[in-house]
Formats: structure tokens, C-alpha cells, sequence
């Protein structure tokens, strides 16, 4: 398929200095289209999302690291290819793709990210857009998910171990509850204990967070939600942990 005709300039997001984003952050229609290297895919962008590194870069907080402003913020992105580099193998063309285009953002960081209408990335970086979810919910998924499952793999599960996520109601936390069912069951019992760590401003939340997890969970054959008691649930607590963890809440 021939390639889409591609503008030479492209309208983004962008700052040029380092504080709010309310103060900083400004459109601009004519940011230059990235160009591609041999190993890239020039993207159109679909949809986008900010992570707090985003907003904290920003910022300044990692400013030793940045390229020369001005800057594109964002990394995690989701759209359709609309040109390949000379040494691209798993892509073409036409095709939906998503992904963390920056994979080491102190390393090599991105000066034209993910908030304007094309982004450039290499094709390590992408995986093809699952048919069952959208390009708004796939542009959601990369530095998140990544981190949840780079977590297990340090923590090194193995056979018989308890496991506790906190935080299981934010980004990284719900995807860290679905990674652990999905791609980690066959190294766990298959009963398992999860509980969240969350702020419960109130009983009706405290007990529809209980249901949405028991019917997440029950709908899975072999694999059981426990809680021994609604105390339990509003406190975030383990059974099988030591009893000095209740200090730790």
C-alpha cells in the first residue's frame, strides 16, 4: 500500500519552559512532522495519554534529562501507521498499533511525544492494537502495564506465594490485578487472596468496590475472591500476612 500523503508541519502540545501546564503547556499548529528513521514507523495519532512523569517532567524535575525545548509531552500512544522505516518487519502501512514510545525516557528522550497528530516510534516499542479494545482504551495501557508487569517479574513469584497489591483501584494497580491473573496464574495457586489499599470515603463505595472484584473474579473458573469479613475489605488487610502488618495501615 502506497504511504498517506503526510503534511510537513503538524498541530501539538507543547512547552518551551519548565512550570504548570496551565502556564506553560500551549498549541501550536505548526510543530514539524517528526521524520522517520530505519528502524521507525511514523504514526498518526489517534489517541494519547499523560502519565504523572509526563506533568512532572514539565515541571522541570527532569530537566537534566530533557532535549531542547520546545517539547511534545507524552509517550503512551495508540493510532495507524502511515509510513515505515526501510528496516521495519512487523508492520505496514494501515495497520493499528499502540505503545511507549519512549523506551528509555533519560536515556533517549523524546523531543516530539504523543500530544499531536503524528508521532514517530521505533517498532520495538509498538504491538499491533488488540481487536477487542478501542484506540482510546489501548493509548491507556503501555507505561502502566509495563510497570505492573516489570513489578512481577523483579519480585520473581514462584509457586505457593501470598501477594498483596496496593493500591489495586489506580492505573497501575488494576492492570497489576488483571497481569497477575492472566499471565502469572500458572506459577500461583490458583487460590489467591488480593485486597486493595484504597481511600473509602464511604460505606456504599467501600461495598461496591467489593462486588465489581467478586464478580471480576468469580467469573474466572478456579480462581476465588476472600474476604473474611467487611472489615477486612475497608481496612485492605491479608489474613495470610504476618499479623504486624495491620501496623502498616
Amino acid at each position: 500500500m502506497a504511504a498517506a500523503a503526510i503534511p510537513s508541519v503538524n498541530k501539538a502540545w507543547v512547552y518551551s519552559d519548565y512550570w504548570k501546564t496551565s502556564d506553560v503547556l500551549k498549541f501550536d499548529e505548526s510543530i514539524p512532522v517528526p521524520e522517520i528513521k530505519e528502524d521507525e514507523v511514523l504514526i498518526k495519532v489517534v489517541a494519547a495519554a499523560l502519565n504523572p512523569v509526563a506533568y512532572k517532567k514539565i515541571h522541570g524535575l527532569f530537566k537534566e534529562h530533557n532535549p531542547p525545548p520546545p517539547i511534545v509531552p507524552g509517550t503512551d500512544v495508540a493510532g495507524v501507521v502511515v509510513k515505515v522505516g526501510s528496516q521495519v518487519k512487523k508492520f505496514k502501512v494501515g495497520v493499528e498499533v499502540y505503545g511507549d514510545v519512549a523506551e528509555h525516557f533519560t536515556e533517549e528522550p523524546k523531543k516530539l511525544g504523543v500530544l499531536a497528530e503524528y508521532t514517530a516510534a521505533q517498532e520495538k516499542v509498538l504491538a499491533l492494537k488488540p481487536n477487542n479494545v478501542s484506540l482510546v482504551e489501548a493509548a491507556s495501557l503501555p507505561l502502566a502495564i509495563e510497570t505492573a508487569y516489570e513489578g512481577f517479574e523483579i519480585a520473581q513469584l514462584s509457586a505457593g506465594q501470598s501477594i498483596l497489591i496496593l493500591g489495586g483501584a489506580g492505573g497501575v494497580g488494576t492492570l497489576a490485578i488483571q497481569v497477575i491473573i492472566d499471565m502469572f496464574s500458572l506459577l500461583l495457586n490458583p487460590y489467591i487472596c488480593i485486597f486493595s489499599v484504597l481511600y473509602v470515603f464511604s460505606d456504599h463505595i467501600c461495598v461496591n468496590i467489593f462486588y465489581s472484584l467478586r464478580s471480576m473474579f468469580l467469573e474466572r473458573p478456579g480462581w476465588q475472591l476472600h474476604y473474611p469479613s467487611y472489615v477486612y475489605l475497608k481496612l485492605s488487610i491479608i489474613s495470610s500476612f504476618p499479623s504486624n502488618i495491620h501496623k502498616n495501615f
